[in-house]
């Protein structure tokens, strides 16, 4: 079975997939698909993309289940912007257990075998609705998801970030329907803010 992507996407998910991480089941896309429509997952375990394509699964075998397929093969796949690329899986032997491949229009096939493993439960993650409450997130989160919207919608825009309580995730809208972010607060030391004196 195959997915046809974009590198844009390819691009976004590995803003936030780890290169390297000793859950080693992070560095890599969750592929989940569902009724041969599929969602596409990267984490590090503070923030979280999930992306689904327009596109739906295609061919003869297509089935139901989740695969991660490895980082390193995602980053290796060279394509002009605005070009499209397949992901096909191949030599299924259940969940957790495939081939994958890359495919260009004018490069070479790459492939790699799935990790075999276990990736979080991404469904849990994803908050209900967001409280408005205040909290504090890592400015190079919000930044990278910053990187992630111009990635996704093709234009110069940011992230917009729906508040949540110092406790949960927050949504993070990205600028497109098929697409969003979530990113855990930080703890703040919430010290008073003094005016330094040599900007008196």
């Amino acid at each position: 079975m195959e997915l046809q992507l974009t590198i844009e996407q390819v691009k976004a998910l590995l803003v936030i997939a780890p290169k390297t991480e000793s859950r080693y089941y992070l560095c890599g896309a969750l592929l989940e698909v569902r009724d041969d429509r599929a969602v596409l997952v990267s984490t590090d375990g503070n923030r979280m993309l999930i992306l689904r394509p327009d596109s739906r699964m295609e061919g003869d075998n297509v089935r139901d289940g989740r695969w991660i397929i490895p980082r390193d093969l995602l980053a290796s796949v060279k394509v002009k912007k605005g070009g499209a690329l397949f992901l096909h899986l191949d030599q299924h032997t259940g969940d957790n257990n495939a081939r994958a491949r890359l495919v260009t229009l004018n490069g070479p096939d790459l492939a790699a075998p799935t990790i075999d493993a276990t990736f979080p439960d991404w469904r849990r993650v994803v908050p209900g609705n967001a409280s408005g409450d205040w909290a504090h997130y890592d400015p190079q989160f919000i930044g990278d998801f910053g990187t992630i919207a111009e990635y996704l919608s093709g234009k110069r825009t940011s992230a917009r970030v729906y508040h949540n309580g110092g406790k949960e995730g927050a949504p993070v809208a990205l600028g497109v329907d098929n697409a969003l972010g979530v990113v855990m607060p930080v703890v703040a030391d919430n010290l008073p803010y003094c005016r330094p004196d040599w900007t008196r």
